[in-house]
């Protein structure tokens, strides 16, 4: 899978659910993620550009971050 700043959260985790310990211990604000309601209406709405911006940090942060998996 190809991802990049536009990419959705609720692709990555679609294709691995294990992104989603990684997504949240990115930033503390991830923590909602936890919430399958509140995962479902937000990972589908919000791209990793989007997620890093909200997390405070680079998307290049991020895209390592993930990169294990």
């Amino acid at each position: 899978m190809t991802t990049n700043a536009n990419t959705k959260i609720a692709k990555i985790l679609k294709q691995n659910p294990d992104a989603l310990e990684a997504i949240i211990s990115i930033n503390p604000k991830f923590e909602k993620l936890r919430n399958p309601l509140l995962r479902k209406l937000m990972a589908a709405r919000t791209s990793i550009g989007m997620a890093a911006n909200i997390g405070g940090i680079d998307v290049e942060q991020f895209f390592k971050k993930l990169q294990p998996l």
